[in-house]
């Protein structure tokens, strides 16, 4: 949890990001991330953190097991408000 804009965004597994309004404590959006993935994976966003420049970087990990050559998203993704970038997990170097 960390807060953007004056939003309190919440990491909200398979759903993506949660903004909520603290003055209301209601919800204010849900960012979908596209963590439920075409191929089967299902990924899901664990961790948050902001930079100086307020964005937003989102801790992804899979939670389906490997198959048929492909994988489940891990990794950080950035997320803009009009953009998302994706840095993908590299286990080989880790």
């Amino acid at each position: 949890m960390t807060i953007v804009d004056q939003s309190l965004m919440i990491a909200n597994g398979v759903t993506g990001l949660i903004a909520i309004e603290p003055s209301k404590m209601a919800i204010k959006d849900s960012i979908n991330l596209g963590l439920k993935q075409s191929n089967g994976h299902k990924s899901v966003a664990v961790s948050l953190a902001v930079d100086e420049n307020q964005s937003l970087y989102v801790g992804i990990s899979g939670v389906t097991m490997d198959f048929n050559g492909t994988s489940p998203m891990n990794g950080i993704m950035k997320v803009l408000p009009s953009q998302l970038t994706f840095y993908p997990y590299d286990q080989a170097a880790s």
